[in-house]
């Protein structure tokens, strides 16, 4: 390593341009690294520590973890981390797009069983797409109970909990006729969603005109989007 104090490029291999992983995104340890060819110009050594650099600072800290095994009193325990790489990002990705009910009717192979997952899953996505857009539940048991028994809403945050569930059992419906989705569809799911739970009164199934003042903002008045005008 003592060719890095008078090589600037030799330095920019190793200490900048590093990678975590081998030219064809493998992430190795040093045990399968050290029978590969290293880059021209580098020994196994050098390509080792190039790349150990290169994973430290692309590590993302899990201090849940860390904490979690310094209570078993263990006197050395080191900081728990991951290396994010493309990879993972893709994987993760095609897993997000994986069919799970599917894959759970082929495991189960009952009809029964697949329904129970699918009402589960949409409950589920209702509930956390109300809390994202400001609802703010009792308990998740509470408005589990409420999508399950069709209650009539007990507040604001059970009305927009019930709408999120009533909107995607309506875009099931479109989905299953295997048609184009026409604007008039986007206006109805949108009168399902703002039903008795918009700050405009008459706002839900419409689009938005020239009269209407929208903008967003943070709680100390600061504007930080405008939209296009409507007529646009």
């Amino acid at each position: 390593m003592a060719r890095a104090a008078g090589d600037p490029a030799f330095f920019a291999r190793v200490f900048v341009d590093g990678s975590p992983t081998t030219p064809d995104g493998r992430y190795l340890h040093w045990d399968e690294l050290w029978y590969r060819e290293p880059p021209h110009g580098l020994d196994r050594t050098e390509w080792w520590a190039s790349m150990q650099l290169a994973r430290s600072s692309r590590a993302v800290r899990v201090d849940a973890l860390t904490d979690a095994y310094a209570s078993t009193g263990e006197a050395h325990a080191l900081p728990f981390a991951y290396t994010d790489l493309p990879a993972i990002q893709e994987r993760l990705h095609t897993f997000d797009r994986t069919n799970v009910v599917e894959l759970v009717r082929s495991v189960l192979g009952e009809e029964d069983a697949l329904t129970e997952t699918r009402v589960r899953q949409l409950i589920e996505e209702a509930i956390s797409s109300s809390e994202i857009e400001g609802a703010k539940p009792a308990t998740r048991d509470v408005a589990r109970q409420l999508v399950r028994e069709g209650r009539t809403p007990s507040s604001r945050d059970e009305r927009m909990i019930l709408n999120n569930w009533r909107a995607m059992e309506r875009i099931l419906v479109l989905h299953r006729a295997k048609r184009l989705v026409s604007i008039d569809d986007v206006l109805e799911i949108h009168r399902i969603l703002g039903d008795d739970a918009l700050d405009v009164e008459g706002a839900e199934g419409r689009f938005r005109t020239e009269r209407d003042a929208i903008d967003v903002a943070d709680v100390e008045g600061t504007v930080w989007y405008v939209p296009p005008p409507a007529e646009g």
